[in-house]
């Protein structure tokens, strides 16, 4: 996934205390770190303050908004099985019966692994999967891709208060605006979706602006927050060390036109369920967070804007085989079902990908939500980030 090594030339990385020497996403390998812990009783408060700072070598955004909890943890997740059992049911909730009702379904097993029940009617197509994987897409999908390739026009971030729910599309049968986008996509998750993931809350974060013969096609990611704290939904990231993935991903993307329907789904890496936590009464205190990253990337070539900032859980697959067995033909996949996966808590820095900083060529163009980041863990504060654009993107 990652090796070539291409920083953009707004965001040069030289360090003092994070290496940048090829790689470039690091962790420190201090074991004592300039972090503060404090209780989470004061955290509101510590916010507020650390908000007002400002970094000598980095912008805070006027936007950013830290969304805190009631109670904090560390939490244990592992991906679920036998999901697939009742797949004419999951059908269901995508399409009316008579549209998979007399057609043929097929099931197999995937080479990574995951078993799974599909089918293909006319255009119209599911598959659900034993480790909590759906995907759709209706016949008016079917019969295009603009979902694959409208070029990017705009990426909207809804959770952020500068973004313009008002702004309107127009094509030649529909005028909507992108408030009504996202109350339709949130509507159709409520009723549709969530009920298969109880334990979370799920919400429209992004919307990616497509341009589609004319008009507009839209790509919607919805984040899940357990007990208020968001899933990691940005990239999946490897650890070429070791060979297995660093961080798993968990979203929910949707896509529609400017009639406002939902015409296509997946959840991508399926469903992950918490099964143990461990309530803190200490975490580090965002003040220090951002001294310490301060302290940490001394010499941006420019100086970068952090656009958000938030709590999340990075999740680490622990228990799969990197390795496929080439015997058996299958590969074992970090989201197979039952793997399990470390939930890890910790301050998200966010730095916006832009336009400009694209590796040039007709293909990046069709890229959606890129981010850099950088994570200080919420109990050691050891840091690991990602500047690089063409490792963002594999």
């Amino acid at each position: 996934m990652k090796k070539s090594f291409l920083l953009a030339a707004s965001l040069l990385l030289l360090t003092s205390c994070a290496k940048s020497d090829g790689a470039s996403s690091n962790e420190s390998e201090e074991e004592a770190l300039n972090v503060e812990l404090i209780s989470v009783d004061e955290l509101a408060d510590d916010v507020e303050a650390a908000l007002k700072k400002t970094p000598s070598n980095f912008v805070l955004s006027n936007y950013i908004n830290v969304e805190l909890p009631d109670e904090y943890y560390e939490c244990d997740f592992q991906q679920i099985s036998g999901f697939d059992e009742n797949y004419e049911s999951i059908y269901s909730s995508f399409f009316d019966e008579d549209i998979f009702k007399d057609a043929e379904i097929t099931h197999n097993t995937t080479s990574d692994g995951m078993t799974c029940y599909s089918f293909y009617n006319n255009g119209n197509h599911c598959a659900v999967g034993d480790n909590g994987f759906i995907t759709f897409y209706n016949s008016i999908a079917g019969d295009d891709n603009a979902y694959q390739t409208g070029d990017r026009v705009e990426v909207c971030h809804i959770d952020r208060s500068d973004t313009n729910l008002e702004k309107i599309y127009n094509d030649e049968n529909y005028r909507i605006t992108l408030g009504e986008i996202v109350e339709n996509a949130q509507t159709w998750i409520d009723e549709n979706y969530a009920p298969y993931e109880p334990d979370y809350e799920i919400s429209v974060k992004t919307m990616i602006e497509r341009a589609w013969e004319g008009g507009y096609c839209f790509q919607i990611y919805a984040e899940k927050k357990y007990k208020g704290i968001a899933l990691d939904n940005l990239v999946p990231m490897y650890d070429y060390d070791t060979s297995m993935l660093k961080y798993s991903t968990q979203d929910v993307c949707l896509w529609t036109y400017t009639d406002g329907e939902i015409n296509c789904m997946t959840n991508g890496n399926g469903m992950i369920t918490p099964t143990n936590e461990e309530k803190l009464t200490e975490i580090v205190s965002l003040s220090s967070a951002i001294d310490y990253i301060e302290e940490t990337f001394t010499d941006f070539e420019s100086t970068p804007t952090i656009n958000d900032i938030n709590l999340k859980y990075t999740l680490t697959p622990t228990d799969y085989n990197p390795t496929p067995d080439t015997d058996a033909g299958e590969q074992d996949s970090y989201y197979k079902a039952g793997t399990e996966v470390d939930g890890n808590l910790v301050w998200e820095f966010v730095i916006d990908v832009l336009d400009t900083e694209f590796p040039t060529g007709n293909v990046y163009i069709t890229y959606g939500n890129v981010q850099k980041y950088i994570y200080v863990d919420a109990q050691t504060g050891e840091i690991d980030y990602e500047f690089d654009v063409n490792n963002l993107l594999q």
